[in-house]
């Protein structure tokens, strides 16, 4: 069956095959809602959609949500949108230098060294396994800077900074969620 509709707890849940176009979709689910075994005098039914790994559009949206209301059955309580991932890394071994400024517009694994006055600007994620002494600065969503070596650095998040930082091991994060910078590590001292 392409569309498989599972009764979790208080709601239904409709499982999506991928392999369906997005017209298949929605008469599928228009098939379910006018099932009779679905109506009940003064209830509503509060349905999830899954839609697996599928990257939906918004005109499939807004046409999901106008078959649901004029329906008048189905109480949409959400769907699962899955998140694109970055897959592109680049890994840097080099020695950045004083007055060098070393750019990237993907994640970075850096496994070189970062003198005083060296900037690494990434747009996404540092990993920085050698020395840094420098200016680590990432900019982006959920951007975060994970570090193993850190005297005397600064790291810069989407234009909050953190100066002076010395430690061992330490994952920075730009969270939201959070209110704040979130800052983990065992530190030197």
């Amino acid at each position: 069956m392409k569309i498989q509709v599972k009764g979790i707890n208080d709601h239904l849940l409709f499982v999506i095959d991928e392999t369906l176009s997005e017209a298949e979709v929605l008469v599928g689910i228009t098939d379910w809602i006018d099932n009779p075994l679905l109506h009940k005098e003064g209830y509503f039914i509060r349905a999830y959609f899954d839609f697996g790994q599928r990257l939906l559009s918004r005109q499939f949206l807004f046409a999901l949500l106008d078959v649901l209301t004029t329906s008048q059955q189905v109480l949409f309580c959400g769907f699962n949108q899955p998140c694109p991932t970055k897959t592109e890394m680049t890994h840097l071994s080099m020695t950045i230098r004083n007055g060098e400024v070393v750019q990237a517009d993907e994640d970075v694994v850096f496994d070189g060294r970062i003198n005083p006055g060296g900037y690494l600007r990434v747009q996404g994620n540092v990993y920085a396994l050698g020395e840094v002494r420098g200016v680590i600065e990432v900019h982006g969503p959920n951007a975060h800077i994970s570090a193993t070596h850190l005297v005397d650095a600064t790291l810069c998040i989407n234009q909050k900074r953190l100066e002076h930082v010395s430690t061992r091991t330490l994952r920075l994060y730009d969270d939201v969620s959070h209110d704040g910078d979130i800052l983990e590590g065992d530190s030197d001292g």
